[in-house]
């Protein structure tokens, strides 16, 4: 019943990886998710925060590094990625999802919450 939004979930994951190799790329730093997020951060918010609003949020709510990265920037940042009610929703939901949830954790190895 869940096949298309899976294929979906799938499809925009490896769209923000590819952001995140070519982000990377672009400004010569390592290419992990933890190099990408906290580019040139000036203690308020980092470079590639403007990617973060587009991204799928069922990557980054099952991310390690994005969770402390959320919980260090102000709640007007926060809203403007998604809301903490979003947040938990979107992890209760992995938590269901057993394929989406299952290929993350491969995808993200240790990083991976749920």
């Amino acid at each position: 019943m869940d096949f298309w939004p899976n294929i979906i979930y799938k499809r925009k994951i490896k769209e923000f990886i590819k952001v995140i190799e070519n982000y990377c790329n672009e400004n010569s730093i390592d290419n992990n998710f933890k190099e990408f997020l906290f580019h040139k951060w000036n203690g308020i918010i980092s470079n590639s925060f403007v990617y973060l609003i587009d991204a799928p949020k069922i990557y980054l709510a099952n991310s390690k590094i994005f969770k402390n990265f959320y919980l260090m920037i102000d709640n007007d940042f926060k809203r403007d990625i998604m809301t903490e009610e979003e947040y938990k929703a979107i992890q209760s939901g992995l938590k269901r999802n057993k394929k989406i949830h299952n290929y993350l954790k491969k995808l993200m190895g240790p990083d991976s919450i749920v």
